[in-house]
């Protein structure tokens, strides 16, 4: 992800989109530490931050078309 996401980050969205798929049921933050071994808190604290998904978006759909 470049310089997109530091590498702690870049971790927790590896994680966070990898369970996201696999989950069954409600996604909110308790099943999502169920699924993982991120801690409840830890998603909270993540998603209280603020994360640029369009330029994400644009460069994942960039490196697809390569």
């Amino acid at each position: 992800m470049g310089n997109l996401a530091n590498k702690p980050e870049h971790k927790y969205l590896v994680v966070l989109f990898t369970i996201v798929r696999i989950m069954l049921g409600k996604v909110n933050f308790t099943n999502l530490s169920c699924y993982s071994q991120i801690l409840e808190k830890t998603y909270q604290r993540q998603f209280s931050q603020g994360f640029e998904f369009v330029e994400l978006n644009r460069r994942v759909i960039e490196q697809a078309m390569l």
